[in-house]
């Protein structure tokens, strides 16, 4: 039954959860998730004993521990938080336990579906990734830079090889890093190792790497291209090919290499976060033409924008066909968009959002100390003490708005055109 918000006649509010009755007045709040679909609302919460509990629209999980942390719903709408049980840590899962125990675990981290689970560990020492309650069978006396594979079913993490003393320079410079994936590392060591990825269909792992004190590549299943660079950021995947992309600094500029070739003619003074649409098709990446001015290079072709201090989120439309992203210029922020500022700024806007026909585009943003949701250019005219990310109904029509105020959880469906 939708319940009629009697503040707002322009939206209609689909749940609503009175979440400060879930407590009594000694409990103390720590955090509060959302599910995508915006039907669960979980409040994280430590009482007057200093137990952590977790309740999800109401009702408290059945499992007590000493401790909760972390609590992040997956994309297929689970609650996930690692939990301290027995002198160690876990996962648990909609209320249910991992069977793995860890000295520590953290990072919890899913498929792009959902379906998979996976979480960074120490035990004993040593150093792994855990996915879907299946530690790996061998760890590492160092780890950083987890990932996970599209599907879900591999994993991957730069790791230390062997243990070394702080002042052993000579042991460092001969290579202790490697990339690990499914446990198993990489046959040959690097001086260091960043950021490694799996190919879409995740049969390959790039990273960055540097080879001695002075030259960085990019390794692909552990073989490093044949040409170095004064530096590199992290690598990418090209969708349809299986190409690999990376910025890298060739003199005193920034350009974009593709399998250890310069690829992009233009040079700029920094290049990073390059990302591919659906099909390949198209590659952007957020650029300094010059120091301090950002813009968005869409294959090697520079928008033509006013200038921004600083550009994030580059997010494609669901068809590939549009980008979008979020500008900062004097400490303000604002949603960039096909090459054209929205020119909306406010405290703070967070990556944008496509509707599915890819026609529409809709973020979270701060607004006065207050938070609430931003469509094509067009402020909803009602603020909340916490919003989530907007996200689009199946018929392109309306906006649901998750946001928090005054302790209670609501879900709102906004069409379209009473923005």
């Amino acid at each position: 039954m939708l319940l009629t918000n009697p503040q707002k006649s322009s939206g209609t509010v689909e749940k609503k959860e009175t979440v400060d009755a879930w407590m009594t007045p000694s409990d103390h709040l720590e955090d509060i998730q959302v599910s995508p679909d915006g039907d669960n609302v979980a409040a994280m919460f430590v009482n007057k004993e200093g137990e952590t509990q977790l309740c999800v629209n109401g009702q408290r999980w059945e499992h007590g521990f000493e401790r909760l942390w972390y609590p992040r719903f997956s994309p297929d709408n689970r609650l996930t938080a690692l939990a301290w049980d027995g002198e160690a840590w876990t996962l648990i899962v909609d209320d249910q336990v991992w069977d793995s125990r860890f000295d520590y675990a953290w990072n919890t981290g899913f498929s792009q579906d959902g379906h998979h689970i996976m979480v960074v560990f120490q035990k004993d020492g040593t150093y792994g990734l855990c996915l879907d309650d299946q530690p790996w069978t061998t760890s590492f006396p160092g780890i950083g830079h987890a990932a996970i594979s599209p599907d879900g079913t591999r994993t991957a993490a730069a790791v230390q090889m062997e243990k070394i003393s702080e002042g052993d320079i000579f042991s460092f410079q001969q290579g202790v890093f490697s990339t690990a994936v499914d446990g198993e590392a990489w046959t040959k060591n690097f001086v260091n190792i960043w950021d490694p990825v799996f190919s879409h269909d995740g049969k390959k792992t790039a990273a960055a790497v540097r080879l001695n004190l002075y030259d960085y590549s990019v390794a692909v299943n552990g073989e490093a291209w044949r040409k170095c660079f004064e530096c590199v950021w992290k690598p990418r995947f090209q969708p349809d090919t299986d190409d690999v992309v990376a910025p890298v600094r060739k003199g005193q500029s920034w350009t974009l290499a593709k399998n250890g070739n310069l690829f992009w003619k233009n040079r700029f003074t920094q290049l990073w976060h390059p990302e591919f649409n659906h099909d390949g098709s198209k590659l952007a990446a957020v650029v300094a033409p010059a120091f301090g001015v950002w813009s968005v290079a869409v294959n090697d072709t520079v928008w033509k924008l006013d200038r921004f201090d600083a550009i994030t989120g580059l997010t494609y439309s669901p068809d590939g066909s549009r980008l979008a992203a979020v500008g900062m210029k004097k400490g303000r922020h604002t949603l960039i968009y096909d090459g054209k500022s929205c020119n909306r700024f406010c405290e703070r806007v967070w990556p944008p959002v496509f509707s599915p026909d890819s026609r529409h585009i809709a973020a979270r943003i701060e607004t006065n100390g207050r938070y609430t949701v931003i469509l094509d250019g067009r402020v909803w005219d009602r603020t909340y003490d916490k919003v989530w990310d907007p996200v689009f109904d199946d018929a392109n029509d309306a906006l649901v708005i998750r946001a928090f105020d005054k302790g209670q959880y609501l879900k709102i469906r906004a069409p379209l055109s009473h923005f």
